[in-house]
């Protein structure tokens, strides 16, 4: 089964906002399968993350997606053939939600908020 974790913090409670927005609860699951997992090293901080390319069956048709997720280059989060349980929109099954990765889409959309609101608040505090 499906798992959602309770929001906590503000992020959380906007991409639980979009999640109900969307209708995410109500997107058919289907079982996932790893088909790589490979560390991406960022030059400029250091660090890295793992891009994860996966697979899944929507009506009998392969579907394949992928995600990054953050680690250390020694400890890979997920291995070749590992399965885990995503949901996928019907209406267009190559679009998939995966509860355990973190969406950044929380994120911009309060970047996108905060550049709207700008030329309101110059003019707010201009008066």
């Amino acid at each position: 089964m499906f798992d959602r974790v309770q929001p906590d913090g503000l992020l959380d409670r906007i991409d639980d906002l979009i999640y109900r927005w969307r209708g995410i609860a109500n997107w058919p699951e289907a079982e996932a399968t790893v088909f790589s997992c490979s560390w991406v090293p960022n030059q400029e901080s250091g660090g890295g993350w793992y891009d994860v390319v996966f697979t899944y069956r929507v009506g009998g048709e392969l579907q394949r997606g992928s995600f990054r997720t953050g680690g250390t280059e020694t400890t890979s989060p997920y291995f070749r053939g590992d399965v885990f349980t995503l949901r996928y929109n019907p209406k267009r099954p190559k679009r998939f939600y995966y509860a355990a990765e973190p969406s950044l889409r929380p994120v911009l959309v309060v970047g996108v908020i905060l550049v709207a609101a700008i030329p309101f608040l110059v003019k707010l505090l201009s008066k």
